[in-house]
């Protein structure tokens, strides 16, 4: 595995997953995410929240 330097001044959060394909019975051994400390946490229940239109053009 290769991994460059990640430091807390640089954006977070950063997201790993293998290089090479695995079975959804292996996703979750086979990702990870990393944040700095003391990083906004959202609730919970995110997904039963309304959607608010964020008007990025596609």
């Amino acid at each position: 595995m290769r991994c460059s330097a990640v430091t807390a001044t640089d954006a977070s959060p950063v997201t790993l997953r293998l290089a090479s394909s695995f079975p959804w019975g292996r996703h979750r051994f086979s990702i990870g995410k990393f944040v700095r400390s003391g990083h906004l946490q959202t609730s919970h229940g995110w997904m039963h929240h309304a959607v608010v239109v964020n008007d990025l053009a596609a």
